[in-house]
């Protein structure tokens, strides 16, 4: 056989050698990106430009997307599979890390509202209560009532969802940097109990949320205000 015959021969079989076999592990890799992909794809639709730009105007779609990515994540998990998830994954993950500082920012301004309306139906209250006599008190009673179902939709819509919405968000992935913050979301309707009940509690809860200001990283806090 003439040897560029035989050359022609090898490379012809080299040729139809069938692709490498994909091992278990690089299947398993696969089924993993392919799951959380899905999971990935859904969550950049919620975590736009437009989202990051403004993270307080988009606190809703900000939390779905942070749930999604928990969904990604979990794929990964469930495989036992670490450091090898796709990238967009960590990216948007950081993404969301990086608007953190602002959205706890924005939380305590919403309680700070939150302690004004407060204060605002104690006053309202004790109007009433200072003009009740003889028949007046079961219609001041029914007043106080009506303004304290106004109080609680009032709140609700204008602070309470985006503030558990936002502690939600801070208490993912974020260590013990907002943990004070977290905590008072808690117990902010307890405190806002107190305040109803001794107005004087409102000066050292302006204190906290003065204080709680005042430990977010330097540097965070001076890029709030730029």
């Amino acid at each position: 056989m003439k040897p560029l015959t035989l050359i022609f021969l090898l490379a012809l079989l080299a040729g139809c050698e069938s692709e490498p076999e994909q091992t278990e592990s690089m299947l398993r890799l696969q089924r993993a990106h392919d799951e959380a992909g899905v999971w990935l794809d859904k969550a950049s639709l919620q975590l736009t430009e437009e989202a990051f730009r403004a993270p307080k105007q988009h606190i809703g779609s900000i939390l779905y997307g942070h749930e999604l990515l928990q969904e990604a994540r979990q794929v990964y998990r469930r495989a036992d599979i670490r450091g090898l998830e796709l990238p967009q994954l960590s990216q948007l993950e950081l993404r969301l890390q990086e608007v953190n500082p602002v959205l706890a920012d924005h939380a305590l301004t919403l309680m700070q509202d939150v302690k004004d309306r407060t204060l605002l139906l104690r006053g309202k209250i004790s109007d009433l209560k200072a003009t009740e006599y003889g028949s007046a008190k079961t219609s001041s009673a029914e007043s106080i009532k009506y303004l304290s179902r106004l109080y609680n939709q009032d709140i609700n819509d204008c602070c309470l969802k985006d503030i558990y919405k936002i502690a939600q968000i801070l208490a993912s992935r974020s260590g013990q940097e907002y943990e004070q913050v977290i905590r008072l979301s808690a117990r902010l309707t307890n405190e806002m109990v107190r305040i109803l009940k001794r107005p004087e509690y409102a000066s050292p809860f302006e204190q906290q949320l003065v204080a709680l200001r005042q430990s977010l990283p330097s540097e965070r806090r001076n890029a709030l205000h730029q």
